[in-house]
């Protein structure tokens, strides 16, 4: 078993896409003996605009003649897949979707691995909600470190010590930190971050919040009612066999903006004889709606430049745009909106919902609980 650090800088972050200038990692033992560190530079290929108070390890010229993302991605893919590692981070959500929109901006196939956050042991130690800073923590716990130069295998370092000073003081392995701080653990997959344990939200913000907004981010209320009606539907009303033997899945941006629509086409769908999946993986059958931002440029969709990638390989995934879709259902665009909205009037289906939700709660809660004890992490 190793310890990997790992860290990341970028030359600019536009619309929370992160244009990679270096990659740092240190692996380590289980004594937290420095085995390998090691800073990758990268040409971002894209301008630099830093914050005021960031100050990179090295030049412009430097970033400009080093390899870009595309020749580092081997080792750094083998480095954060490998299995008989525990890869752990500061803070790096930011850094495993910067990551993810590298792979995508270069047509690269996505690293899928869990990593362990650093950061988010810390807020579970000491049960608060503000994020505390690496430098910060480092000085708590008596590092001399400082972050005047921003380098990533430094970084990286600086997590290790961090790391090793909390087991330290508190008698306790990584791996204990880990089962005992599930919050930590960060899963990617399909070009997708999420934590594998989000902070649970109360049941009554289902019955509040459903209506307010069209919205269907992941860990929402509206999103746990979007999975339930997922897990459940039942075929009802004008059932055909159009869709028999499919499994669909629709583009990201419209899928996240239509919460209400999409309820709407996942009973559709099932009346149809298909059914509606949230994983590309399980698909069959991609329905691919355009999206044009607001200088009528075509919007990218991870979930289509994927199928993609996959069917230049494997050429299994069938591709329909999304009008074509609802012709098969029946269905005008018009008529589609009309029917999600006149769901908010609907409490019926808010309240059959929400039991269905409640119940399927509490059976993942106890197949949780029966995963946590057969499970060692």
């Amino acid at each position: 078993m190793k310890y990997i650090f790992f860290d990341i800088e970028c030359a600019n972050c536009f619309q929370g896409k992160g244009k990679i200038c270096s990659f740092g990692y240190v692996v380590t033992d289980t004594s937290f003996n420095v085995i390998e560190k090691y800073d990758l530079v990268i040409n971002p290929a894209s301008k630099f605009n830093l914050g005021p108070e960031i100050v990179l390890a090295y030049d412009k010229k430097t970033f400009k003649h080093s390899p870009m993302f595309p020749d580092y991605y081997c080792e750094i893919t083998e480095l954060l897949e490998d299995e008989d590692s525990m890869v752990f981070g500061f803070s790096a959500s930011n850094d495993a979707r910067y990551l993810n929109y590298e792979c995508m901006r270069y047509d690269l196939p996505g690293i899928d691995y869990v990593f362990y956050d650093v950061q988010q042991i810390l807020m579970g130690m000491k049960d608060i909600k503000n994020q505390p800073s690496l430098l910060g923590s480092c000085l708590e716990y008596g590092i001399e470190e400082n972050q005047d130069v921003h380098k990533s295998d430094d970084d990286s370092l600086m997590t290790m010590e961090l790391l090793r000073e909390i087991c330290s003081s508190t008698g306790k392995t990584p791996a204990e930190l880990v089962n005992e701080y599930k919050q930590c653990i960060g899963i990617v997959s399909d070009y997708e971050f999420k934590w594998q344990y989000p902070p649970e939200r109360p049941h009554k913000d289902i019955q509040a919040n459903y209506g307010m907004s069209n919205r269907l981010r992941k860990n929402s209320s509206n999103y746990k009612v979007f999975e339930a009606l997922v897990k459940n539907a039942t075929p009802t009303g004008n059932i055909s066999n159009v869709l028999a033997g499919k499994t669909i899945c629709l583009s990201t941006h419209y899928e996240e903006k239509h919460f209400r629509q999409m309820l709407v086409l996942v009973q559709l769908i099932v009346n149809a004889g298909g059914r509606y999946v949230t994983r590309l993986k399980e698909a069959n059958c991609f329905v691919h709606k355009r999206e044009y931002g607001p200088n009528k440029t075509l919007r990218r969709c991870y979930r289509y430049e994927t199928v993609r990638r996959f069917n230049k390989n494997q050429n299994r995934i069938e591709i329909i745009p999304f009008d074509e879709f609802l012709e098969l259902l029946s269905i005008s665009e018009k008529e589609l909106d009309e029917t999600a909205d006149a769901i908010l009037t609907q409490k019926q289906v808010l309240n059959s919902l929400e039991d269905v939700l409640l119940e399927d709660f509490d059976k993942e809660q106890e197949e949780e609980e029966e995963r946590e004890d057969k499970a060692a992490v």
